[in-house]
């Protein structure tokens, strides 16, 4: 196993029910190493293990037991703080049980079975956790920087299952469902009954399971035509402003040339999401804000047309008429007799 230079500079916990303690360095790449998590007698214990493994992946590994089950109520247990030398990858998983991790922007991200596995991508991480007392918690939390993702599954694929995930920019963090069958390979990545190297051969078998799992998970939605995390929020976005437009409706050019996508993307995505072309939902769009502007304006007919995009006054009654089986004229003339 051939190890390089480890991409740790600083990796320090502070407990946050001991406040009179200095932070604990785990910044130490020993092969395999058990990790002391001190928790308050009246509230349980906890057991876990670090292992530093080739492609320099950390992986971290344990539980938190409870003497008294408690619901809904959170015990604030420590804050991370860890600075690498590149980008890292890291993944916060939680099988039984549930926790809340706060990052450094600020945001509460729930983890747990029922939530989702937590993705950040960073080069610093200042996270503050507490642990909900309402069922014993198993987790495991995987490191691996960008370069070693590379060497692992090429460039290409790296930065698909980045771009999947929403992890474009530095920092970020998603939570997402992943199928149960891939997140027990990580679970299972630190056996009971293999100890010494043997032992860490057997984690990074599993953890190398668990890497191309996911990355089969991602990539067969790239390579099949369907929508990645990250071009199904954006086509949630591109919905909600074209809903939410006041002025003239953008052409599908326009839409492509703001968010760096193609047409023809966007297109596909809009029909997968919400069963029609982003064309037809533009036109609706239109028809529906002339219908409006008849009703409730004066405003003539031929700049009513070019303000929502028409090129030809005619082309926009030839649509309003067969949109709404009447012209707009016809529909100006009788809210003007008051029918």
């Amino acid at each position: 196993m051939t190890y390089m230079k480890s991409p740790v500079i600083t990796n320090k916990m502070k407990w946050l029910h001991l406040p009179d303690h200095d932070f604990i360095d785990f910044g130490a790449t020993e092969l395999c190493r058990p990790i002391e998590i001190p928790l308050p007698e009246d509230i349980g214990y906890s057991v876990a293990k670090c292992v530093h493994l080739p492609f320099n992946i950390i992986l971290y590994s344990g539980y938190y037991i409870f003497k008294t089950k408690n619901p809904g109520k959170f015990f604030p247990m420590g804050n991370a703080k860890s600075v690498w030398t590149e980008p890292l990858l890291m993944i916060n998983s939680v099988s039984t049980g549930s926790g809340v991790i706060i990052d450094s922007s600020g945001a509460n991200l729930m983890v747990g079975s029922s939530f989702g596995t937590l993705f950040q991508y960073a080069v610093e991480y200042d996270n503050t956790f507490s642990l909900e007392l309402g069922e014993d918690i198993k987790f495991t939390t995987l490191g691996v920087t960008y370069s070693d993702m590379c060497s692992m599954i090429g460039k290409d694929d790296a930065d698909n299952i980045l771009h999947a995930l929403s992890l474009t920019d530095i920092p970020s963090s998603t939570i997402v469902g992943i199928p149960a069958h891939i997140t027990s390979l990580l679970h299972s990545c630190i056996p009971d009954h293999f100890t010494g190297k043997i032992g860490v051969l057997f984690t990074q078998a599993r953890v190398l399971d668990y890497i191309c799992a996911l990355a089969d998970y991602f990539l067969s939605n790239v390579k099949s035509g369907k929508l990645s995390l990250a071009d199904r929020k954006l086509i949630q976005k591109i919905y909600d402003e074209l809903s939410e437009s006041s002025g003239s409706v953008p052409a599908i050019s326009e839409l492509s040339l703001n968010h760096g996508k193609s047409g023809k993307l966007l297109n596909h995505g809009f029909k997968e999401l919400y069963g029609m072309s982003i064309f037809k939902f533009i036109s609706e769009q239109r028809l529906a804000k002339a219908h409006d502007a008849l009703l409730q304006t004066d405003i003539p007919m031929k700049t009513l047309a070019i303000n929502l995009g028409y090129s030809d006054v005619n082309h926009f009654i030839y649509a309003f008429g067969k949109k709404f089986g009447y012209t707009p004229g016809s529909l100006r003339k009788n809210r003007t007799f008051g029918l």
